[in-house]
Parts: structure tokens; sequence; C-alpha cells
């Protein structure tokens, strides 16, 4: 028996593709006249679309840093508070940037970068990041809002959402057709409550519009996440807050754990990389910094790579620290976690109180650990909202300043290498530096730096 589109139809829906009986009055004497013109609706089914593998010519694997992070793809760093995160991710912005050098030798593709922070205020601590790392911040798009009208037809201004925003993302790449690195700190952020970011099927929903977005525009989407309370897991994956599907959805996945041998150094290490052998960790330093614009100085952070390569794994590190009691509880987490968000300077208590909410961190705890910690709890201007601070001051000196590549096109293999520095006694200082030795990374911008340690 051959089945046509009615018998499919028929065999599937059965006797709901066939017209009802007539309705009949409200007596149920006669039958209600039939309307003039009256169709049946026909379900209209689905149809599996495919490709032929022989009409498909491969392609090379694109890299943001090669071997570690792909391009045309997207990825997630994930850790617990107060290792550094974000900074790390400032780093990674300078190096686009700028055309530098990775932590491994290889040097990074010229590019424009696209940074959504939902937690730092951008110019108390995004730019004097971003100075700090020495980033050209004429490359650095701080996306604020999606301009969207309103029910009156007026145009009004809303956070992005990652959920029903994806088209106005899109429109934005192409303006900025130079973009080869967005960052979304932290992702959980711009999602709505429409979507269960602990549920596998809505972490996909969120996930796959993005990875198409890198794909299109060959650029990396960068996430950034925190680690759940599982503090007694040493799986590094699994620890990733929310469903599994963050790490499962991601070209390449990486952790940032506190290093159980150096309690000063952080590591950067791998949990999946799809397109690669799994690389070798990396180890870095958090410092703190000033840096000058017209005059005027700001306290800051930024790291300092180290140069020998990390060969344990996340889930060694996790381990190691729990066997010398260092596997982080609470009170330890909500401690580095005020470290971290005041090291820049005073913050609004509302601020923090969404901040830790967003983090999993219960914010009684945060405020008893703040007394601990001598935390200043003051009161704003004019009796407005009250500010925390936490004294943090360091003598900082100057760190060297990386080289610039030119911007080169899209699909170019790596960058010109324009080193024209001068060593001065323990710095190093551009041709663009002053008299007086200072580096200056934009607009006669000056950079200093002390190491934590």
């Amino acid at each position: 028996m051959a089945f046509d589109d009615t018998t499919l139809t028929a065999a599937i829906f059965g006797d709901r593709v066939h017209p009802a009986d007539p309705p009949t009055t409200d007596r149920g004497a006669h039958p209600a006249p039939k309307p003039q013109n009256a169709t049946v609706r026909v379900p209209v089914l689905s149809e599996v679309v495919s490709v032929r593998a022989s009409t498909l010519a491969p392609e090379h694997v694109t890299w943001l840093w090669p071997g570690y992070i792909p391009s045309a793809s997207s990825s997630i760093l994930a850790g617990r508070a107060g290792l550094g995160k974000s900074t790390l991710a400032c780093a990674m912005a300078a190096t686009i940037t700028r055309g530098g050098q990775w932590p491994d030798g290889q040097r990074a593709v010229r590019g424009r970068v696209a940074y959504l922070t939902a937690e730092d205020h951008h110019t108390k601590t995004m730019v004097p990041r971003l100075m700090a790392a020495n980033a050209d911040l004429d490359l650095v798009e701080i996306i604020t809002m999606v301009r969207v009208p309103d029910e009156h037809g007026e145009v009004c201004g809303r956070d992005l959402d990652l959920v029903q925003d994806v088209a106005a993302l899109d429109r934005f790449l192409t303006r900025h057709g130079d973009a080869r690195l967005v960052i979304v700190d932290p992702i959980t952020a711009y999602i709505n409550a429409s979507k269960n970011t602990h549920r596998v099927s809505d972490v996909r929903s969120v996930m796959r519009p993005l990875e198409a977005l890198a794909h299109t525009h060959d650029c990396t989407i960068l996430a950034i996440s925190h680690f759940n309370k599982a503090v007694g897991n040493h799986d590094a994956m699994t620890r990733v807050t929310g469903s599994q599907a963050w790490v499962d959805a991601v070209r390449s996945a990486f952790t940032v754990v506190a290093d159980p041998e150096n309690e000063d150094r952080r590591c950067f290490l791998p949990l999946k990389v799809n397109l690669s052998r799994k690389p070798d960790g990396r180890a870095y330093v958090v410092e703190t910094a000033s840096v000058t614009h017209r005059g005027e100085r700001f306290e800051t952070s930024r790291i300092r790579w180290t140069d020998e390569p990390v060969t344990f794994t996340a889930n060694e590190a996790l381990a190691a620290q729990a066997s010398v009691g260092d596997d982080r509880t609470e009170r330890d987490e909500a401690s580095a976690w005020l470290r971290d968000a005041l090291k820049d300077g005073p913050r609004a208590c509302a601020a923090m109180r969404r901040q830790a909410r967003a983090d999993g961190l219960a914010w009684r705890t945060v405020q008893r650990r703040a007394k601990v910690l001598g935390v200043t709890m003051g009161k704003g201007d004019f009796g407005g909202e009250g500010l925390w601070s936490l004294d943090t001051s360091t003598a900082p000196v100057e760190p060297p300043t990386a080289p610039t590549a030119p911007v080169v096109p899209r699909g170019a293999v790596g960058a010109v290498d324009v080193d024209n520095s001068a060593v001065v006694g323990s710095a190093v200082h551009t041709s663009a530096a002053t008299d007086a030795g200072e580096s200056r990374n934009h607009d006669g911008d000056e950079t200093e730096v002390a190491s934590a340690e």
C-alpha cells in the first residue's frame, strides 16, 4: 500500500483530520446549517532535511588561542570567586586587541573584543583593568544595553538578553566585522527567567543560537561562570554552576583553581578541548596595579603569566587542596569573594547583595565574613546608599609593555611582530614612552604594577 500525504496523515492523526459531525441546535432536533466555503484543516507534516556528505568540503579549524580556544565556536571559563577570572578575561582581551603573545609564546591575530559584564563597574573596574593589561581601548566594545521600542513605540534601553536578543547581537557583530572575541561575564546574568540554567534542554536552547552566531562571524564567545557549592566534589566538570550542559555544549572548557603547591599562584586548566588534544595548563599571579589617566592615578589589578606549563589536572588540584585542608568552606568562599569584589574600591551594599545572590552565596554569611575581614561599611553621600570598602593598598612598580601588532584581515595567519622596545633598568619601555620612563598604553595613560606575592 502506497503512503501518499492523505493516507499518511490519516494513519497518524486518525479521525482528527475528518470534519466533525455537524453541530445541533439547542434542542438537538435539526443540524445547524453548514457554513459556506467550509474547509478542513489538515496538519502540515514536518520534513527531515539532509545534506549529502560528498557535497561538503572539509574546513580547517581556526583558533583564537591555538590549541586552547577555537574560533567560530563557544567556550566557557569557570571557577570559584576570588581567583581572578574577570581579570584573566581582561588579559585575554588585551592580547587580542594588541595582537600580543599568549603565555605559550604563540601570537594572537589582532582584532576587536566585545565585552558584556554584569558584575564590574565599567569606569571604576573594567577600564582600569584593561589599561593595566595594556589593551587597545579603541578595540574594546563594552556593551551597555539594547535599545527596543516599548508598547507605546518609544525607544527605551534594557539589559541584553541572550534568549531574545540574538538577532540584535548578530547585527552588532556584522557592524564590527573585525570582532574576534565576545566575553559574557557571567553568562547567567544575561539569561531571562524563562530559562532554567539547571535544566539541560534550557541551557542547550540558549547555547545553540550562540554557537551558530560564533560560526557565522568567525569569532569566539567566551562565557564566564562560577563554581557551585559542592566543595566536597573533586570532579571539576561537575562543579560548574547549573546544568552539566554548560560544559557539554561548548567546544572548549577551562577552569581556574588555586595552585595547591603555591598559594600565590592561580592555574588556568583545561577541562575539555574538543578540536585538539588537551593542552597543558598555564599558571598566573594576580598583581595589583596603578594606572594613570590625565594625571590622576587609579588602583586596579592585572595578571602576570608564569613561564612554566602546569601538568596536573583540575581534578588533581581540587583533590590536593582537600587533602591539605584547603577545600573551601562556605566561609572561606565568602572571604575570597569579598576580597575580589572590593579590591578595586568601594561598592554599593545593594549591588554587593545582588552579586552575592547571583554567585550563590548566603548574604548573612557574607555580612559575617565582612566584619571578620574589617570591611568598612560607610554611608553614601547625602544619606544615600551605604558603601562597603576594604583596604588593599600596595606599592606599585612599572610593568613591561607588550608590543602592538597591526590589525590584519580576517583569515590571515598570524600578525606582524612589532618590537620597538628598549630595556631601561628592570622595566621595558616602548619608543612612545615619556622622558620620565613611564609606559603609556592609551591616550597618554600610564601603568604601574606590583606583584601581590
